[in-house]
């Protein structure tokens, strides 16, 4: 917002400028001087940005002011009506609850605001290689949001992120009239999903024939696996074993 602010003298007046008026939050531009009515002035107020204060006022210093006699003015004098100034940003924090997905798992999405917000939808997301639930505030306002991210089946991806995108969520200053906007875009805590299950590349079983003299305690074989990617050594592997024959017991791949 840049409102404008109406400043009128008791007379008319010469040599003022923007220099003369301050602010403790802004800056003052575009003065004009009313065509019908001399004594006044209106100037456009601009707000520092990330401010938030109840209590503010405009000085206007009358020592570099002549009135119409060409004297120079004494004193300052005070806007009479308090007005309040919020042009603080919203910001966010995301958290990703696991950082470690894998097939059959998801996760709670945590979006903490500075503040309150409103009309925050999945549309003000960037969500990659998964799915996530509408977005809803939980109990006790609109500053802290959740949904449950799912991640793509078949799928595996280290460093995953879910972005707040630029400009895309107001706070409730001046409500009903748009509030503040996030500057920038934000990412959530990486996370690694790993929804892709292993193969099994190949088989092999060495002696590929055993007989009847062959079998028993004394007489081992040898299967090999091998996966698709490094497995858990630890996990105990189950084998099962077909196509037996009389009076051998043939093994293929």
């Amino acid at each position: 917002d840049k409102p404008t602010v109406r400043i009128t003298f008791s007379e008319e007046v010469s040599e003022f400028d923007l220099g003369d008026l301050s602010t403790e939050h802004g800056t003052f531009e575009n003065l004009q001087q009313d065509g019908l009515d001399p004594k006044t002035y209106t100037a456009t107020l601009i707000l520092n940005d990330n401010v938030e204060d109840a209590t503010n006022a405009i000085v206007l210093d009358h020592s570099d002011v002549r009135g119409s006699d060409g004297a120079l003015g004494t004193g300052t004098s005070t806007s009479q009506v308090n007005f309040e100034i919020d042009t603080l940003r919203p910001t966010v924090s995301i958290v990703v609850n696991d950082t470690d997905l894998i097939i059959g798992e998801s996760t709670v999405v945590t979006f903490i605001f500075s503040e309150e917000v409103r009309d925050f939808t999945n549309d003000d997301l960037i969500v990659t290689n998964g799915v996530l639930t509408d977005v809803a505030p939980i109990a006790g306002g609109s500053t802290v949001w959740q949904a449950v991210f799912t991640p793509t089946l078949g799928f595996e991806s280290i460093d995953n992120i879910i972005t707040l995108k630029d400009n895309s969520i107001q706070d409730l200053a001046d409500s009903p009239n748009p509030g503040n906007t996030n500057s920038g875009a934000t990412d959530s805590n990486p996370f690694d999903i790993d929804a892709l299950a292993p193969q099994v590349d190949s088989l092999a079983v060495a002696p590929g024939l055993i007989t009847d003299a062959e079998t028993g305690p004394a007489n081992t074989l040898t299967v090999t696996v091998e996966f698709s990617e490094p497995m858990d050594t630890a996990a105990q592997p189950l084998l099962s074993f077909v196509g037996v024959a009389d009076p051998a017991v043939e093994l293929g791949l």
